[in-house]
């Protein structure tokens, strides 16, 4: 990726550029897609084993896409998804790098809920690394702020509605994770 577009990048991160300051590559959107599966594998693979990571990270990366083309479709934008692919896939990703510390720290507590799930009814919670607790809060809170923000510039909106938008494409990517988790425990039993 050239760095131009790494700069747009970071000044996407922090509200200063938009997706509209992005090339229109469809080969940087190819290129960001196996990068933000396997960015997305790494965390989700902390957590599961690797084949159900995979498929969960595809699904996450495929409701991007899908969210991105259904919204911008919707709004007769169909000319800026490609920039909007790209501006939500490369922020994705530098989320994802960002999480990987605090997701590792707590991910052997999140392992341990799952095996014992009566770990909640006593102060388990309490017992949680707080600093990872509050970087994995703050990274998913500013990461949901840039969605909408990236939306807010690519679909013309205002700020309500690019949260609106933020939400619907958040309500997409987990009900493609919540079909493939379904489908994959199906599979187990």
């Amino acid at each position: 990726m050239p760095v131009a577009t790494l700069v747009t990048t970071l000044r996407i991160l922090i509200f200063q550029r938009g997706p509209e300051d992005l090339p229109y590559s469809p080969r940087a959107v190819r290129a960001l897609l196996p990068l933000a599966c396997l960015v997305t594998w790494l965390l989700f693979s902390m957590v599961l084993p690797p084949l159900p990571a995979a498929l969960m990270a595809v699904a996450n990366v495929l409701g991007t896409v899908l969210a991105a083309e259904f919204i911008l479709r919707f709004r007769n934008l169909r000319n800026r998804v490609v920039q909007t692919l790209v501006a939500l896939l490369s922020t994705g990703i530098a989320f994802g790098l960002l999480l990987l510390w605090p997701a590792s720290v707590l991910a052997p507590h999140l392992i341990a809920l799952a095996k014992n799930p009566d770990l909640l009814k006593t102060n388990y919670a309490a017992q949680l690394p707080q600093g990872a607790v509050l970087a994995v809060d703050g990274l998913n809170l500013w990461a949901f702020a840039v969605t909408a923000f990236i939306y807010r510039r690519a679909a013309g909106v205002r700020v309500l509605g690019s949260i609106g938008l933020a939400l619907l494409a958040s309500a997409v990517i987990l009900v493609l994770l919540f079909v493939v988790a379904t489908i994959g425990s199906t599979m187990v039993h």
